[in-house]
């Protein structure tokens, strides 16, 4: 939603946790695409989502934190 302003607050370590998969990210609950991501988990205020198939393949492709330990 590229006109969304609204931010999410997570702690350094849940970012990092979150982060940790270059497949994974927080969005806001209302900001699910089914299409290319699955729901890991419902925290307060976010989602975490996994992208899949193309978006996962493009996600990880993309990633510059080293992916995966």
């Amino acid at each position: 939603m590229p006109e969304c302003s609204v931010r999410i607050e997570v702690t350094h370590g849940n970012y990092e946790a979150i982060r940790v998969s270059p497949t994974r990210f927080f969005v806001l609950p209302d900001h699910v695409f089914s299409e290319v991501e699955e729901i890991v988990s419902q925290e307060d205020g976010f989602v975490i989502v996994e992208k899949v198939g193309d978006a996962g393949r493009v996600a990880e492709a993309l990633d510059t934190r080293g992916g995966r330990p």
